[in-house]
C-alpha cells in the first residue's frame, strides 16, 4: 500500500508470531494419548510402591488413504532416569483414523501418593510412538501417576487406601483433576 490509499497497513504483512507446522499423513491426534493407572492389591500407609494395570488409549490421524501397517508403542519411562524404559506395549495393524488400546501389566510402580507425603507425587512419563518400517513418524510424551483414590459413604476420601481429609489448606497444593474416583 502506498500512503493516503483507504486501507493500508504500514507492517504490509503478518505482523505477529506464526508457527507453521508440518505433519506426517498418519500421526497421532493432537491431546491424543491418554492414560490411566490403577494399582492392584491392598494399599495402605506403608504401600510406596504396588503392581499397576496401565491402559494406554492412542487416537490417530489419516490425512490419505495408503494401506500400509503402522504400530505404536508405549513406554513407561522412569521418572529418575528418562533413557530407562521401564514396561513397554505395541498393537500394530492397518490405522484408519481409530483410537489403538493399549494395555500393560508393570510388576511395580511407586504411588503418585503414600502415607503422609503430599508435597512430592512419583509422576512417570508415557512415551507413545507411531512407527513405520522402523520409523518413527510421531512421538507424544505425558505425564501420568499411580494413584487410587475413592469416596466412601460412611468415611469420606480415601487415596491409595490412606482417608485423607481435604481442607483450605490443601485444596491449594493437592491437584485431584485426573484421579480415578469410584463412590463405593
Amino acid at each position: 500500500s502506498r500512503t493516503n490509499e483507504g486501507w493500508f497497513y504500514e507492517g504490509g504483512g503478518l505482523h505477529r508470531p506464526v508457527t507453521v507446522v508440518t505433519v506426517p499423513a498418519v500421526r497421532i491426534a493432537e491431546h491424543g494419548v491418554y492414560v490411566t493407572s490403577e494399582p492392584k492389591g491392598k494399599l495402605g500407609e506403608d504401600v510406596t510402591a504396588a503392581a499397576t494395570t496401565v491402559r494406554v488409549s492412542v487416537e490417530l490421524v489419516r490425512s490419505n488413504t495408503d494401506d500400509h501397517h503402522y504400530s505404536v508403542i508405549a513406554d513407561v519411562i522412569d521418572p529418575t532416569s528418562p533413557t530407562t524404559v521401564l514396561h513397554s506395549a505395541s498393537e500394530q495393524g492397518a490405522i484408519s483414523n481409530e483410537t489403538l488400546h493399549l494395555t500393560m501389566e508393570v510388576p511395580s510402580l511407586k504411588l503418585w501418593w503414600s502415607g503422609k507425603h503430599t508435597d512430592k507425587p512419583a509422576l512417570y512419563m508415557l512415551r507413545a510412538r507411531l512407527m513405520h518400517a522402523n520409523t518413527v513418524l510421531d512421538e507424544v510424551s505425558v505425564t501420568f501417576g499411580v494413584r487410587r483414590a475413592v469416596f466412601k459413604a460412611d468415611s469420606g476420601f480415601w487415596l491409595n487406601g490412606v482417608p485423607l481429609l481435604i481442607d483450605r489448606d490443601q485444596r491449594d497444593t493437592l491437584d485431584l483433576r485426573s484421579a480415578s474416583v469410584s463412590l463405593r
